[in-house]
């Protein structure tokens, strides 16, 4: 009989934009240290660290609960969900909730919408309603194009036109075997060409749920948030 649901942060330690990320230091702890710490706060099952090298996985042996895990994936992968899929592919669950591991804000209301909603939809991703016009212009902030309660598009255009817009933000929410679907089909154009890895369902006819939060999110792609992050972590 499967589980029902465990809770997944990919992780690897390259990064385009912001090298060796995960390890960079917030206050006294790591990046996915920091992430770990809110998440195990916010999700009362089961998480499993999922890394892509000997340096985070012994790192995060350092920090981590003991019902929790460390995996590690060898494989390529083209993204989070892909290396959360290889890491689940050999145990039972029926549901797995990811958190990328670079959001430094992590609550029970993005967490516990997504489980809400995989009882109707078998993909469910988070959202954010906004009205900065940084984060607007920004192509580092990815924007959602909803319809009702789903998720019809994500793209990375300036919307400095607009009021307001829906920011998409880094947690996912999987049925196990639409999962493995979407980890052994090809890349789709638009989520190679743009690397947004949740265009992968919408283009193949996957329906992906949206949860409305209204809790502050943050994460860290660029070596300015990082800033921003340690700045925050100096005032609280």
């Amino acid at each position: 009989m499967k589980n029902e649901t465990v809770l997944v942060i990919p992780c690897r330690l390259e990064s385009t934009r912001l090298p060796n990320k995960m390890m960079k230091m917030v206050g006294d702890k790591s990046l996915i240290n920091t992430c770990y710490d809110q998440t195990r706060k916010a999700w009362d099952g089961k998480i499993i660290i999922v890394t892509d090298g000997n340096e985070l996985f012994l790192h995060c042996l350092k920090f981590i609960e003991k019902d929790d895990e460390v995996l590690m994936v060898h494989s390529v992968c083209s993204n989070g969900t892909e290396r959360a899929y290889k890491a689940l592919q050999y145990k039972e669950y029926k549901n797995v909730v990811i958190v990328q591991g670079d959001e430094l804000l992590v609550d029970r209301e993005a967490l516990n919408g997504i489980l809400d909603k995989l009882r109707t939809y078998n993909v469910v991703s988070v959202v954010r309603k906004e009205t900065s016009k940084e984060k607007a212009k920004s192509k580092d902030c990815v924007k959602a194009l909803l319809f009702q309660d789903r998720i019809a598009r994500l793209i990375r255009d300036d919307m400095t036109d607009e009021d307001e817009f829906f920011e998409h933000v880094g947690f996912y929410g999987y049925n196990i075997e639409i999962l493995k679907a979407l980890s052994t089909a090809p890349d789709t154009p638009r989520q190679k060409g743009h690397s947004l890895e949740l265009m992968k369902p919408i283009e193949m006819g996957i329906r992906v749920g949206s949860v409305e939060i209204k809790s502050n999110v943050f994460n860290v792609n660029t070596i300015e948030d990082l800033e921003k992050a340690r700045e925050l972590k100096r005032v609280q």
